[in-house]
Formats: C-alpha cells, structure tokens, sequence
C-alpha cells in the first residue's frame, strides 16, 4: 500500500516537471483569412478594422482591442483614411523612415495564441519586411514577409497560431525600391483569439495520473 503510493507521487512529480519544461513555442503560419479562420476551429474572435475611428485620431498606445494596443518608433499612430478606401492604423515620420528602420509593434497583455492583420502594402519589387513575434514563455521568431500581389495596393495578409500566448509582434517595414528609407505600410484588420486546446503536456499529465489511479486501485486489490 505505501510502495504503491510513493510510486504514484513519485510518477507525479516527473509528470509535473515534464510540464514545467513545456518546450519553447511552437506555431504554424497563415497567408489567407479562410485557413486562419478554420484553423480556429470555430474559436471566437475579435477584430478591429478602425472603421469606427475619424481620420487623424491618435491611435499611439491606444488599447482598441482588450488588451491590445500599437506603439511605434515613429512619432504618430494615427486612424488613417485614404481618400477612396477603407481606414486603417498608420505611422508616420518622415525621419525615421528615411533612416530606413521603422517599425510598428503590437503589444498584447492578455493570453492570445492567435493573431492575424493586413498589411497595407508595399511595391512588390521592394525587398521583404520582418515580422518578429514574441511568446511569453521567452522564445521568439523572426519571420520575413513578401509582397506577392500584383501591385503596391495589394494587402499583404499575416497569421499565426501559437503554442504559446504571444506577447508582442514587431512589424519592421520592407527598404524602399531603389531608396535607403521604409515603404510606408499601414495596419488593418487586427484580429486576436485563442485557438490553442489543452497544450500535450497536460494531456500527458492528465493521461498519466489516471493511468496511476488505475495502478492504484489494481494493487490495492493485489
């Protein structure tokens, strides 16, 4: 009776520490809303499309999604709207996107797995931007995007669905074409969910202690 109990804590303790090491964030990529969308497997979302900001509207540090807000390294965050189109999320300053190291970063307080936006746009000769993602486990990735539409006016679709909960996305823009400074891109269409299940080390953790409860009860009927 006591040996079959110590085995079972001591089983225990190994699972929770298999637990505690979860590896670092794993996470598969998207190009296109409709897979996003199914890879949620019906997972709720919310998204902003700022439609319902003025143009000119100061959006720097601005949480308009629970727990998610952009800051940039440009000095405004602004509700943009192009004459003719939709409005969307824009940065500007001319300094220091001549300097050709703008960026906008996405911040995210809450346990979101999943992200996905537009980015609006770039000329599809300019060289790729950089997209950095950050978990909350610690781990990172860095991930170069392309434009591959047919035209500067082409939204340029990103997504991802994590492991982990993600803390912070830093979209660095492309080079101009032929010219030392950023393309002037924009964001849009921010959604965020979560669309993880129960990660596999606590299945195994779960898996493990009923396995343990079986071979509890076996030797205590031995």
């Amino acid at each position: 009776m006591k040996k079959s109990l110590l085995i079972t804590c001591t089983t225990a303790m190994f699972m929770l520490v298999a637990v505690a090491r979860t590896p670092a964030a794993t996470y598969t990529l998207y190009n296109d809303f409709t897979g996003f969308q199914s890879a949620l497997g019906g997972a709720s979302y919310t998204m902003e499309d700022f439609e319902g900001y003025s143009d000119g509207d100061n959006l720097n540090g601005v949480e308009f999604l629970p727990g998610v807000k952009v800051t940039s390294n440009m000095a405004n965050v602004e509700a943009w709207q192009k004459s003719g189109s939709d409005t969307n999320l824009f940065a500007y300053d001319a300094s220091t996107r001549q300097g050709g190291n703008a960026y906008y970063q996405i911040d995210i307080s809450k346990d979101y797995d999943a992200v996905c936006l537009d980015i609006d746009a770039w000329h599809p000769q300019s060289t790729a931007g950089q997209m950095d993602v950050f978990f909350k486990d610690s781990s990172s990735t860095n991930i170069s995007l392309s434009q591959t539409g047919g035209s500067e006016s082409d939204p340029v679709f990103f997504g991802i669905i994590a492991s982990q909960p993600i803390e912070r996305i830093v979209w660095n823009e492309p080079l101009e074409n032929g010219g030392p400074g950023n393309e002037e891109t924009a964001l849009d269409n921010i959604v965020v969910s979560n669309a993880v299940p129960i990660p596999g080390a606590v299945w195994l953790l779960a898996s493990g202690l009923a396995g343990l409860a079986g071979f509890s009860k076996r030797s205590r009927r031995g």
